[in-house]
């Protein structure tokens, strides 16, 4: 399911997404993605950006902790396809 689904959801994702930019840069998710919700949208839904060829695995356990804490913070956890995701290879040793 995407977050996005009107114009008003669309501008609070862009809020939220300028809000948490300089955490998500130290997580190593590339600007060009946090500068797009469409870009955002499809990388939680579908855990990579093709422009950039940047993907959710690269992330350390750790990293993909703070992001999914950083996430749930805003966002239910059903929002995005990646969250289940992420929070299945958190849990790994």
């Amino acid at each position: 399911m995407n977050y996005k689904k009107n114009n008003t959801a669309d501008f609070e994702l862009k809020n939220w997404l300028k809000i948490n930019s300089s955490q998500l840069l130290l997580l190593g998710i590339p600007e060009p993605i946090l500068k797009s919700s469409h870009r955002w949208n499809h990388l939680l839904d579908h855990g990579y950006d093709v422009e950039t060829d940047w993907d959710l695995s690269q992330l350390t356990n750790a990293e993909a902790r703070l992001l999914l804490t950083t996430l749930e913070a805003q966002f239910p956890k059903d929002s995005w396809t990646c969250m289940g995701d992420l929070g299945g290879s958190v849990n790994k040793p």
